[in-house]
């Protein structure tokens, strides 16, 4: 016999759940997310939610691992500015870009 207050069954908590490792957002899921937030005064969430953690690891020993390291050492600091721009103004469009670029390759 169960005590007041608890499940009797045997079933599972998350049976019929997704559990594990879930797809990320998508851009438009987070920016849905980030209106609301705003539009409810949410700054701590906001906050939390715009929280971005980067870590750059995996490298190697030897001559290219050196040239690849000070490569992105010397592009880090404008990756971080676009994507700051990115938070700020939103998801840039890419169509004319590449546009641009399917172009470029088609004349070769």
């Amino acid at each position: 016999m169960g005590t007041a207050g608890t499940a009797t069954h045997g079933e599972p908590w998350n049976q019929g759940k997704i559990v594990g490792q879930k797809a990320p957002f998508k851009l438009k899921d987070i920016w849905a997310l980030r209106v609301r937030l705003q539009m409810e005064g949410r700054v701590r969430e906001l906050a939390l939610f715009n929280q971005v953690t980067l870590h750059h690891g995996g490298w190697g020993t030897g001559a290219e691992w050196d040239q690849a390291y000070a490569y992105f050492t010397k592009a880090w600091p404008s990756v971080l500015k676009n994507l700051q721009k990115s938070f700020v103004d939103g998801p840039y469009d890419w169509t004319a870009r590449m546009e641009q670029l399917r172009k470029m390759q088609e004349k070769k």
